[in-house]
């Protein structure tokens, strides 16, 4: 079996799912850590970003069930699970560069390229 066909069978909707929410977790304590570091711990924006968050959570959660109704959906639901991974993923790399830790340089690039193209595409909207 080839590696492209191994990752089709392996990456469910399930595991992005596990995987955005490993990664929102994540997102959340260097959120926090970033914000006692620099002074800035407030409840209330600690509360508006667990708000948030969970939201993106219901919302992955209710596109599950939309593509086990609708199986022609996946492929969409499917790269909307690997937009919000790749949110979190920056965000998480992003605070962990405010708090001060060495993160490869490669990565940052290739993380500011990918909100480039993002902010590009809001845009054309």
């Amino acid at each position: 079996m080839d590696l492209v066909n191994l990752l089709k069978e392996s990456i469910t909707l399930e595991v992005l799912y596990y995987t955005f929410t490993f990664f929102v977790v994540f997102d959340i304590l260097t959120g926090m850590v970033k914000a006692w570091k620099n002074g800035r711990f407030k409840s209330r924006t600690l509360r508006d970003g667990l708000f948030a968050s969970l939201g993106e959570v219901i919302l992955l959660a209710l596109a599950i069930v939309i593509g086990i109704l609708i199986p022609v959906a996946k492929p969409i639901i499917f790269m909307l699970f690997v937009f919000m991974c790749l949110k979190e993923l920056a965000s998480i790399v992003e605070n962990l560069v405010q708090i001060g830790v060495h993160v490869p340089e490669w990565l940052i690039k290739g993380l500011n390229v990918y909100r480039e193209k993002l902010n590009t595409l809001d845009k054309m909207e």
